[in-house]
């Protein structure tokens, strides 16, 4: 049985705010009112100026989103904040990390000179076997490659997640270590023709979109169904995506409403019922990417990086790298630590956000540090993902402006300095 958060006061559609960057805030109950009313004036004045800032900001983004939505094929995601995006890599091999579990394991994508994405897994060997460091290709099914391939997710277990272009589809995978190979996994309607997983979790369940609508894998059952967490257009009618699942079952994603803003959501995965339960989660303007077992959910509320601690009721607005103006969290750990990235007119930094008891920035007690890139201050970066150990992934370019990236692994030692390994690409 999933264990369904109870007591949860969660304000839904535009959240609010009494601080600047970086603040803290409970998320209060709608009924609280009488002595809040002068908190309230203080809150509305603020959310005024805050929207006249962001007016100009927002129109540009819907517009940008809005153009990349008319280029973009059936049931294919809309671009948005989190994005990896990056200039064409000129021939040259480029690789990016997207998940990692607690072995230090590795996965994510590989793309060949000829511009086709390989998924790859990455293992950092034993040195007690003698088997080194060494980065393999999954992009295979049935012994033969087929189209492009992703790897986007893995849990303890070995067991891997991701999608691969198949004659007329792009197909969800599981890829399981015991078997090595590579398995399609259903669409939730054979009439989908883009159906992706993102995530897996200790239990064997597995998330992700079919054709836009925000789907559950047991795979643990035989044959493995694919169910609906929500209905199709449930809450947006541009569609949405499921992309985290922690090991409560407890998932999160977002969609894109009729005017292309971003809508959140929350809800729990009911094994004996077969069913979704809500948790009330439907904030407006949130990018919701990834949670922990502690329900605390990192993401992007525009344009800040945001991480909400459910349980403990707290929306920290996480503070932003120096010369950026926006960022991203991608990730988050049990600590909690979240990773993501911070930009502007430049490259993309990667970044890690600490709670740290000596830290005072606009009354909020977090910290961010900026993870070097594999070719120096002026590459770009972007951390992805982190373990529980605190190991981070994500990818760097080799060369400032090269568009060469290649998938990297941030590590911090006893003393909290930071180092970066390259994981190379496929031979």
């Amino acid at each position: 049985m999933v264990e369904k958060e109870t007591g949860m006061q969660m304000t839904t559609g535009m959240v609010r705010w009494s601080r600047g960057v970086g603040c803290s805030m409970p998320v209060g109950s709608r009924r609280a009112r009488g002595s809040r009313c002068a908190v309230v004036s203080v809150v509305a004045v603020l959310a005024v100026v805050l929207f006249l800032a962001m007016v100009s900001m927002r129109v540009s983004e819907s517009a940008e989103v809005q153009s990349r939505l008319a280029a973009t094929p059936a049931g294919a995601k809309a671009a948005s904040a989190g994005d990896e995006s990056s200039k064409p890599s000129d021939g040259a091999p480029s690789s990016c990390g997207r998940a990692i579990n607690n072995h230090g394991v590795v996965v994510g994508d590989n793309e060949t000179p000829d511009g086709v994405q390989r998924a790859f897994l990455w293992s950092p060997g034993d040195p007690n076997s003698g088997v080194g460091a060494h980065m393999e290709d999954l992009g295979k099914a049935d012994g033969s490659h087929l189209g492009a391939s992703v790897a986007s997710g893995i849990n303890d277990s070995g067991l891997v997640v991701g999608w691969v272009d198949t004659p007329g589809q792009r197909s969800a995978f599981v890829w399981d270590p015991a078997r090595r190979d590579m398995r399609l996994l259903p669409p939730l309607s054979h009439d989908d023709l883009v159906f992706e997983a993102y995530a897996v979790n200790e239990q064997g369940f597995a998330i992700g979109d079919s054709d836009m609508v925000p789907v559950i894998w047991d795979l643990g059952r035989e044959p493995i169904v694919c169910e609906p967490l929500l209905a199709r257009g449930e809450i947006a009618p541009h569609g949405s995506h499921a992309y985290a699942i922690n090991r409560r079952g407890q998932i999160v994603g977002w969609g894109h409403r009729l005017n292309l803003d971003p809508l959140g959501f929350l809800c729990a995965w009911n094994r004996e019922e077969g069913k979704a339960e809500s948790l009330s989660f439907d904030v407006a303007n949130w990018e919701p990417w990834a949670v922990n077992d502690e329900l605390d959910i990192a993401g992007h509320f525009y344009p800040y990086p945001v991480l909400w601690q459910v349980r403990k009721r707290q929306l920290h607005l996480l503070p932003l790298l120096d010369a950026t103006s926006w960022g991203v969290a991608k990730g988050v750990n049990a600590q909690p630590m979240a990773v993501g990235y911070c930009g502007s007119e430049g490259p993309r930094r990667a970044c890690a956000w600490y709670f740290d008891p000596d830290m005072n920035h606009y009354l909020s007690h977090w910290a961010v540090q900026a993870l070097a890139a594999l070719g120096g201050p002026e590459c770009g970066s972007e951390a992805l993902a982190v373990n529980d150990k605190g190991q981070v992934v994500g990818r760097s370019e080799t060369a400032p402006g090269s568009g060469v990236w290649h998938a990297c692994l941030w590590e911090r030692d006893q003393e909290g300095k930071w180092s970066i390994r390259d994981l190379g690409t496929l031979p």
